[in-house]
């Protein structure tokens, strides 16, 4: 299955792809089918623009709960450790240390997960074409250029048009009848393979 958009060379989608993409919406929130949808319109934008080589990396780089940037030792991470408490601290390591041991490593995903990734990965967008970015409802990004697409929703992840993306048509799939499957038997293949071994 390959991935297509306006002066972007098709790209095939791999089995990493799909993990880290289940991975990210997992541990990002709602709204899961527009999380997965905007991440996969954002790998693609930039893209276009010769910016990201892989999905994986575009998603691991992208989404903070599975940046690597933030586990125990990475820059990220220390670099936010300056000037906290001691309570402060440990909040920040156990948060870093579950970035790296629960949402860097997770195998079993929610139902919303597998539908929100599928959907994302079959083209069947619930996003506005020009979203490639979220964030959540506080943030404001309007300061660097990005435009809002959403009103701000508590508890949703508000969809953004990044500078550039005015005019994106967004992204679309070449993909068989049996995709889905194909999707749903990676995303269970992981679950049941760390059964097995664990």
């Amino acid at each position: 299955m390959r991935l297509r958009a306006d002066k972007m060379a098709p790209y095939t989608v791999t089995e990493a792809d799909v993990l880290w993409l289940a991975r990210a919406v997992e541990a990002e929130g709602a709204i899961q089918s527009q999380v997965a949808a905007t991440l996969v319109n954002g790998f693609c934008f930039q893209r276009s623009r010769g910016q990201s080589r892989d999905l994986a990396t575009f998603v691991r780089a992208y989404a903070q709960p599975v940046n690597p940037r933030w586990y125990p030792l990475g820059d990220l991470y220390l670099r936010d450790l300056e000037g906290k408490t001691p309570s402060e601290l440990k909040q920040a390591t156990a948060a870093a240390e579950r970035r790296a041991a629960v949402h860097s490593a997770r195998t079993t995903f929610s139902a919303g997960t597998r539908e929100a990734v599928i959907a994302a990965l079959n083209g069947r967008a619930t996003i506005p074409p020009t979203a490639t970015d979220y964030a959540a409802p506080e943030i404001d990004a309007t300061g660097k250029g990005y435009t809002p697409l959403v009103p701000p929703i508590a508890g949703r992840n508000r969809l953004w048009a990044r500078p550039g993306a005015e005019t994106w048509a967004g992204y679309v799939v070449d993909a068989t009848d049996a995709w889905p499957w194909l999707v749903g038997v990676v995303l269970l293949g992981f679950a049941a393979w760390r059964w097995w071994v664990v």
